[in-house]
């Protein structure tokens, strides 16, 4: 599953300009007075202005797989990196040959850097933010996992995650390209427990050699 565009909302437009574009140096694409556009390797992510609502999101990046380390380096010039745990910043998913780090946006969402090491696609080229492959997660909160899982893999013909986890609480669909992180809402983001919100967010992604248009409507 590829993510090609991925909407969300935001209250503050020009600090997410600023966040985007001066720390993290993704190009910017478009920018009006209710929206605003930046290019993440594959994936165009976009903020649509909503007044009277503070949203956050969890969202992931993918990057080469042997640049953990280096990415949080990169990261940590630009903004504080959230801890793991009270020993590492860095998470080992080992069940997914994966390792992660994460860290906030000017809007308090949880954005993280995962690395998967079953891709095929190590670097040799310093990290930068054009090292950045795409957005590969995006968190969707709901009322009931068992039902939304059930309702993407028929409408939208996404798989189960076939590294899991498969639980009533928390799902995961896709693959490592691409994944939607199903959750029950107020369940707690990693690494800090920041509970899960629903909010709009539209994904445009491409499955099984078709383009998708999942919309997630607020709560």
């Amino acid at each position: 599953m590829i993510i090609k565009e991925l909407t969300l909302c935001t209250n503050h437009l020009d600090a997410s300009e600023e966040f985007y574009t001066k720390k993290l140096e993704f190009p910017l694409l478009h920018k009006s007075a209710d929206r605003i556009s930046f290019s993440i390797g594959h994936t165009i992510l976009s903020f649509k202005l909503v007044k009277n609502e503070n949203p956050n999101y969890h969202f992931a990046f993918s990057i080469p797989s042997n640049k953990i380390a280096e990415a949080q380096s990169y990261i940590a010039q630009r903004t504080n990196i959230l801890p793991y745990n009270s020993e590492t910043t860095i998470a080992d998913f080992s069940n997914w040959n994966a390792h992660a780090f994460y860290f906030h946006d000017n809007q308090n969402n949880i954005l993280e850097c995962i690395a998967h090491h079953d891709l095929p696609n190590a670097s040799n080229q310093s990290f930068t933010s054009s090292s950045i492959i795409g957005i590969c997660e995006i968190g969707v909160p709901v009322e009931d996992v068992t039902d939304a899982c059930k309702n993407i893999n028929e409408e939208f013909e996404v798989p189960y995650f076939k590294k899991g986890p498969r639980l009533p609480v928390f799902s995961v669909m896709g693959d490592e390209h691409g994944l939607f992180i199903v959750t029950t809402i107020g369940r707690g983001w990693l690494p800090i427990q920041q509970p899960a919100e629903r909010h709009f967010a539209e994904i445009i992604f491409e499955e099984t050699g078709k383009e998708r248009n999942y919309v997630i409507r607020k709560q």
